[in-house]
């Protein structure tokens, strides 16, 4: 049986934050995976099956309570080397940057380091 899932990226992300459009129609695509976090450890609004404010808190945390109920571990997928303030070069989010932005991220100019492939490298190593 079933004794364990993993969770792709479930924190709150912006999914029309990407730059690519489909070459046969122009249109813009969207990124759903997950992995461009705007605000770690918030559950996305949009997995919730109610509106209210903190539905998806109450709604994330019953789906592990449940599935620890009947023995199923789960293991979260994060991603702590990027964000996505500043991906792309937009200034879409502001989270960590509007608090400390030269202590959350790797900045070269002032702008966004891309050691990660995704544009905006965390600051592993600042004690923050």
């Amino acid at each position: 049986g079933v004794n364990c899932i993993e969770l792709l990226p479930i924190f709150e992300f912006d999914e029309t934050a990407c730059p690519r459009r489909n070459p046969k129609t122009g249109e813009q695509l969207c990124n759903y995976w997950g992995y461009s976090t705007v605000a770690f450890c918030t559950p996305m609004q949009r997995f919730s099956t109610r509106e209210r404010l903190g539905a998806a808190i109450v709604g994330f945390k019953t789906l592990v309570r449940e599935l620890h109920r009947q023995g199923i571990e789960v293991i979260l997928d994060v991603v702590f080397n990027h964000s996505a303030e500043g991906t792309w070069d937009e200034s879409n989010w502001h989270s960590m940057a509007a608090v400390a932005k030269s202590q959350y991220y790797i900045l070269c100019g002032g702008k966004h380091t891309n050691y990660t492939g995704c544009g905006n490298t965390m600051n592993a190593n600042d004690p923050l």
